[in-house]
């Protein structure tokens, strides 16, 4: 019930925005461009099409992107490798991920989500999941303890002080270190990549489709060979749960930075997000 009421919302913000759109950002520019290049999918280094990546996360790293809405830019996002801590006796990569809605939309539909992802620095999965959401009049504070040894996940509210325990599969990802967890795996273009998640208390796996590589054009950061990827929420059965379909693109080199991003659905339509800053 709350994601039907969130996705109406959303949808009375942007009939809200309609005016504005045409009066104002009538024939606006991409911020981003992926053009296809077939012929870099095999070169004399990389003949098998195979793209080796780091197999650690860069500590201090912080990526910003800018959220658009139709075309309209509605907010920003902040990712972190803040530090590495100790969770349960266990070295953790802490990574802190804020989005906030900008002051046109905030006077319409403010949001303000922080999310935090210890993701074990050995074993590379996660320990733990934090989420803190701001949305209109939603509020939700939890917290979900990964015993990966176990396979159990403890859900807790830190508003209503519920608790839940579920059965996970074996080397769980979170929401968050799902898309980190790709990005420091040496891909094959030619297969897909599927990962266990375990997410608003339900079990179901990330796949990862390799789509093509080619070049990525950001208009604050320049041209970037990138690889197009499409992840899809498949059900532990074998269903396609998601309605809509989501692209991201990342650098094709080893540090495998998410360039951009860009999601369709019937009802919210176009969601894009691209990176404009990096530290």
């Amino acid at each position: 019930m709350r994601l039907k009421n969130f996705y109406k919302a959303k949808f009375l913000a942007m009939t809200c925005c309609f005016l504005f759109l045409v009066s104002v950002l009538s024939g606006c520019g991409r911020s981003f461009h992926f053009s296809r290049q077939a012929s870099l999918l095999g070169s004399a280094s990389q003949p098998t099409g195979i793209i080796g990546a780091r197999h650690d996360f860069r500590v201090g790293e912080k990526l910003t992107y800018e959220i658009k809405w139709m075309g309209v830019p509605v907010g920003l996002a902040y990712f972190n490798i803040k530090e590495i801590v100790e969770v349960n006796g266990r070295e953790c990569y802490h990574i802190i991920v804020v989005v906030k809605s900008n002051t046109f939309l905030s006077k319409i539909y403010r949001v303000e989500d922080e999310f935090h992802s210890y993701i074990d620095k050995e074993k590379l999965y996660s320990l733990r999941f934090i989420k803190k959401q701001s949305e209109g009049n939603y509020r939700s504070h939890e917290v979900v303890d990964y015993d990966q040894e176990a396979h159990k996940a403890v859900y807790r509210s830190l508003r209503n002080g519920s608790v839940k325990e579920f059965t996970i599969p074996e080397n769980t990802q979170d929401d968050l270190s799902a898309i980190y967890c790709f990005r420091i795996q040496d891909i094959d273009l030619s297969k897909k990549i599927s990962l266990p998640v375990n997410a608003d208390e339900k079990n179901w796996n990330l796949e990862i489709r390799i789509l093509e590589r080619g070049s990525m054009n950001l208009s604050r950061i320049g041209s970037v060979d990138a690889i197009e990827v499409e992840p899809v929420v498949i059900s532990t059965e074998g269903k396609k749960l998601q309605k809509g379909r989501l692209w991201i693109w990342f650098a094709a080199d080893e540090n495998r930075i998410p360039l951009a991003a860009k999601a369709k659905a019937a009802i919210v339509g176009t969601v894009s997000a691209v990176l404009t800053d990096v530290d």
